[in-house]
């Protein structure tokens, strides 16, 4: 394309300055030739836009292109001086024949354009625009310049093939074409109109300029103007010049009010050349008077196709009518009509049916008194803002129906107050209620809890983003609340009585908060709320925990529920979910601490949970890795000494926590899931060293193998029985030992899981008896081999003489109920003085032996363990008579 500039420039200054320096004939006919050679130029750029995108172009710029080419040759055989000038007939040459090729040409490119919309008459409306304005030119031609040939056909063949002819006509062609065509055309047929308008400004100039002059030697600057049009019709196809900029709306409108009286302005001046030459000293020759005629007949002509076009126009236009009516009367979509105020200037009928007004009171009705209050000031507005120059807004609101319901819809107000077709505001309304109702729920699902209908953590985390973590925000304070044991209840009861706990307590927990919005269900058995005063959020935490400890109604029964609860404050936290960690910390530790009791968050909580992480973490790695081991206590026989079974005890040694013992991680397990993981381990560890032991020749007493109450279910005893058998095992080979905090819960389940130990020949023991949670009558009940009575109370009969009153009758009741009695933590002498009085049958403390590896302990098996010593007979009888006096036996 810089090629073309260049040589588009050097054409430029060699028309404009050459004729500087020759004269006469010379001058002329090195103009008309570098105007050739410009048309030429630009008709190589319309050929070589014809080759490009879009393909609907490309038919016209190609007859274009050919109109160019045949104007240069025109202007070639005319004006360069090829001699002789062929001549059809006396003043009709073939350069004047050329010319009119170029017009027709020209005319057929311009209506090879696509139309941007159906428009009757187009091509015939264009042909004879351009026509009537050649004519028009023709007679100004005749009237002034023409010769008083007597022979009339050669002096209309002159008139109709001068060379002004020919660009009035092309430009009256393209000015008439320019408002039906594409968008993406606009630029380069209004390009063809201009440089086709200069083009004729030097036709004219140079046909005024001998005759009036008397001279054949042109201006300078009319030669410019010849080449520069002719490359202005170039320039105006080429994309990268021209950068594809569409003509502006504000243009092309007044373009589109301005080009129709295009043709008319040659037939005015046309008219009044005709007045002139009449009012003069000169005669109207006969040439004159035909193309008068000829113009008459075209003007004629023009009116019929137009008023043909106006007929098929009306027709189209009545059937479009009859379209927008059935469209309109069998829309479901509410169409009216509003002035700048809102006032309603149409309504359909589907308005007047979703309304229940009828259509004539439709007519000057103030839209806005249709919908609900509370959505008018937002119609105002939009209003408000349509008239001040906004295209277009998108409302959604509630109208009021026939029956007086409220329904939601959308409305989409159109601004066409400028249009002078319409002069108003277009609103198209559609029912969305169904919808709208859908996506609010959806919206409300989202945020709240389906079971409790309590708000989610979602919701929780706007509420505080809102009304703390803002930049206008206030503090707050958080008071989280979670169940207790509650997953005990689902495996007992099932999920579905579970939920119904859920919901209970979440009505519980309504009537202890002000606002029920700040209220919220975290999932599981968690729910927290959001207080804006410590102190309120203390007493609504002592609420919680008073509330829940009251039994609630559950299918029909009393059930109590009770929870821990934590409580964080927002200054302590920098966002959202650092203050739910913080509530979490403190709930936890309350849950450590007992349960059923309130504790405030605490910086240091923040060591103990990240001790609980690196724990959790060593857990999964030592069961990777196998770093848990074995130890093993031995179980004695008092009244003989010797050992009669062995607990077996989980030790961990952590290369990066160090020791670690089970009070501390066994918890953590627990509360992770890992617990059955552990359980399984520990059997098939167990097994396998019973194997190790019997396979040196020794001959290991059973093992008791403590079991997490959270796996005391029925997989159990598919479980134990499946250790033994990888090992070959019988079930006399372990004792399974069962905490009293386990049974207390549930002592019906735990009832059918014991009866299934029993069946596949596994004994059991009651291990921690006596911590109070398990009552006589479920002691009584639950088939066991042995009880455990807890060293808390073996410990402290040493020294105690209430402890070993209390010692004497947990023993008591166990032999009433036939039940063999273990003593855990024995210590020294004296205690297994007190269990040989009280005939505890056997004891197990570091009295005896401490837990030690497998191997010290297959050394000592089988080996008895010596018989308890006491001080001296009088010393022992003071003893038995004390312990006669505090017992009443």
């Amino acid at each position: 394309m810089r090629a073309w500039v260049g040589a588009a420039i050097v054409l430029l200054v060699i028309g404009t300055v050459v004729p500087v320096f020759t004269s006469g004939t010379v001058a002329m006919r090195v103009g008309s030739a570098v105007i050739a050679v410009a048309l030429l130029l630009s008709a190589g750029a319309w050929l070589l836009q014809a080759a490009k995108k879009p393909k609907s172009y490309r038919h016209a710029r190609r007859w274009i292109a050919l109109s160019l080419i045949t104007a240069a040759i025109s202007t070639t055989i005319d004006r360069v001086g090829i001699q002789p000038v062929p001549q059809i007939s006396p003043g009709m040459t073939a350069g004047g024949l050329l010319l009119v090729a170029t017009v027709a040409l020209n005319v057929v490119g311009l209506l090879s354009y696509p139309s941007k919309g159906r428009d009757e008459g187009r091509p015939l409306r264009v042909l004879m625009d351009g026509l009537l304005a050649a004519v028009g030119v023709a007679v100004v031609v005749a009237a002034l310049f023409a010769s008083r040939d007597t022979r009339p056909a050669a002096s209309i063949a002159i008139a109709l093939m001068s060379a002004p002819m020919a660009a009035v006509m092309n430009l009256t062609t393209a000015s008439s074409a320019l408002p039906g065509v594409p968008k993406g055309a606009r630029r380069e047929v209004g390009g063809l109109a201009i440089g086709t308008f200069i083009v004729g400004v030097y036709a004219i100039s140079q046909a005024l300029w001998t005759p009036i002059s008397g001279q054949v030697h042109p201006r300078p600057l009319l030669t410019g103007l010849g080449v520069l049009g002719s490359l202005i019709v170039g320039w105006a196809v080429i994309p990268d010049l021209r950068r594809e900029q569409p003509l502006s709306k504000s243009t092309f409108q007044t373009l589109s009010r301005v080009l129709p009286a295009m043709p008319f302005i040659p037939v005015a001046v046309s008219i009044l050349s005709i007045m002139y030459v009449a009012l003069g000293p000169v005669e109207i020759n006969s040439t004159v008077t035909v193309l008068a005629a000829l113009l008459i007949a075209c003007l004629l002509l023009r009116h019929a196709v137009n008023s043909w076009a106006r007929i098929r126009l009306n027709n189209r236009l009545r059937d479009r009518e009859k379209l927008f009516r059935s469209l309109v009367f069998g829309s479901s979509d509410l169409i009216s009509l509003h002035d700048a105020t809102g006032a309603i200037r149409y309504g359909s009928p589907s308005l007047a049916r979703a309304t229940g007004v009828a259509e004539p009171k439709l007519l000057g009705a103030d839209f806005a008194s249709m919908f609900h209050i509370a959505d008018r000031p937002q119609l105002y507005q939009a209003f408000a803002e349509l008239r001040n120059g906004r295209d277009a807004v998108e409302l959604t609101m509630r109208l009021e129906d026939g029956t007086g319901q409220w329904r939601w819809v959308q409305s989409l107000f159109k601004n066409q107050l400028d249009d002078p077709s319409v002069q108003g505001i277009i609103c198209n309304t559609r029912d969305i209620h169904e919808q709208h109702e859908l996506s609010a729920k959806l919206a409300y699902d989202v945020t709240h809890d389906r079971l409790t209908d309590l708000g989610n953590l979602d919701a929780v985390r706007t509420l505080l983003n809102q009304q703390c973590y803002s930049p206008n925000g206030n503090p707050v304070t958080l008071v989280l609340a979670d169940l207790d044991r509650f997953s005990a209840i689902n495996d007992a009861f099932g999920h579905e009585f579970g939920d119904e706990v859920l919901i209970a307590a979440s009505r519980r927990l309504l009537s202890c908060v002000d606002d029920v919005d700040s209220l919220a269900r975290l999932g599981a058995d968690e729910f927290v709320a959001v207080v804006k005063d410590t102190d309120d959020a203390l007493a609504v935490g002592e609420r919680i925990l008073d509330a829940l400890n009251r039994p609630v109604l559950v299918n029909g029964e009393l059930f109590t529920v009770q929870a821990s609860v934590g409580v964080a404050r927002s200054v302590d936290a920098q966002n959202a979910d650092e203050l739910l960690r913080n509530g979490d910390l403190a709930m936890f530790a309350a849950k450590s601490n007992g349960r059923s009791q309130m504790v405030s968050y605490d910086v240091s909580m923040h060591e103990t949970s990240a001790r609980s992480m690196q724990i959790n973490e060593g857990i999964h790695r030592a069961l990777r890795e196998g770093a848990f081991r074995l130890y093993f206590q031995p179980i004695v026989a008092i009244p003989t000494a010797t050992m009669v079974s062995a607990e077996v005890l989980l030790r961990w040694h952590d290369e990066q926590l160090g020791d670690v013992y089970p009070d501390e991680f066994i918890p953590i397990a627990e509360s992770s899931g890992l617990m059955r993981e552990i359980d399984n381990w520990v059997l098939n560890a167990a097994c396998e060293q019973i194997v190790a032991w019997r396979s040196e020749g020794l001959n290991p007493p059973p093992l008791s193998v403590n079991i997490s109450r959270q796996h005391f279910d029925a997989d159990l005893p598919g479980m134990v029985l499946t250790a033994l058998g990888r090992h070959g095992l019988t079930s006399d080979s372990l004792v399974i030992e069962v905490t009293e905090s386990a049974v207390a819960p549930d002592p019906a389940a735990i009832h059918r899981v014991l009866d299934s130990l029993h069946a596949a020949g596994l004994s059991v023991s009651l291990d921690d008896f006596g911590t109070g949670q398990s009552s006589l009558s479920q002691l009584a009940q639950l088939p066991l081999d042995k009880v455990k009575i807890d060293r808390s109370f073996v410990m402290s009969s040493s020294h105690d003489d209430d402890a070993l009153a209390l010692l004497r009758s947990i023993v008591g009741i166990c032999k009433t109920l036939s039940l063999p009695v273990i003593a855990e933590g024995v210590e020294d002498e004296i205690a297994v003085g007190h269990l040989a009085t009280l005939e505890c049958e056997y004891g197990q403390g570091y009295h005896f032996a401490r837990p030690m590896p497998a191997s010290d302990f297959g050394s000592r098996l089988n080996q008895a363990v010596p018989s308890p010593r006491v001080a001296d007979l009088d010393d022992r009888r003071q003893r038995q008579t004390r312990l006669r006096d505090a017992t009443g036996l």
